[in-house]
């Protein structure tokens, strides 16, 4: 699939509504982080009064499971920092931040590990590549959520379209944004369990 083809919508709707019924079935649905497994946390933060939104994604597999979702409304940036530090001390992993505006404020005062924890711009260039590889996981079938357990989460997926001036989509782009960072966050832990083999310190 070419990305003008991804890019393609479904009818009105960019994502498939059979493609997302499929996404629902046999998840993980809410879990703890548990040690040894790899971990993706994306955080899709809003100005003024939009929401902030957190995916954390197990992606310890193939398939990259949601196995929390967060959204907040009008939080202080301070709570919100606190919010994602004590989230990623529950997962470990890899945090992503979209630092358009003041996500990058927030990503800068964050107390995590340098390399842990990592900002993504948002842009006419990457926003389209992000979307077209969340869709085309969507279509392989190596995206799941609990649709039950998360219905902000799918209600803006099936109702996202383009041009999405007008549509609710913090759910979308912070579950696009970690999705595209999965592969790393599985490259990440992998080699931290092979520094742990071989020196005995994690």
């Amino acid at each position: 699939m070419t990305e003008e083809d991804a890019l393609a919508g479904e009818g009105d709707y960019y994502f498939n509504e059979k493609e997302l019924d499929r996404a629902a079935e046999e998840t993980l649905g809410p879990c703890a982080g548990v040690p040894g497994r790899s971990y993706v946390q994306s955080w899709d933060i809003g100005r003024h009064r939009d929401a902030a939104v957190g995916t954390i994604l197990d992606v310890t597999g193939a398939v990259c499971d949601v196995v929390k979702f967060v959204r907040f409304r009008e939080m202080p940036y301070p709570m919100l920092q606190r919010e994602i530090e004590e989230t990623h001390r529950a997962y470990g992993g890899l945090t992503v931040i979209e630092k358009n505006s003041a996500g990058e404020a927030v990503l800068e005062n964050l107390e995590l590990p340098e390399n842990e924890a990592i900002g993504f711009n948002t842009t006419n260039k990457s926003k389209p590549v992000i979307l077209a590889g969340l869709k085309i996981g969507f279509q392989k079938e190596l995206v799941r959520y609990d649709a039950a357990e998360w219905p902000q989460l799918d209600q803006e997926l099936r109702g996202y379209r383009l041009p999405d001036d007008d549509v609710v989509q913090d759910s979308v782009m912070a579950l696009a944004i970690g999705y595209a960072h999965s592969a790393r966050g599985r490259q990440g832990h992998r080699a931290a369990r092979g520094r742990l083999m071989r020196t005995g310190v994690w």
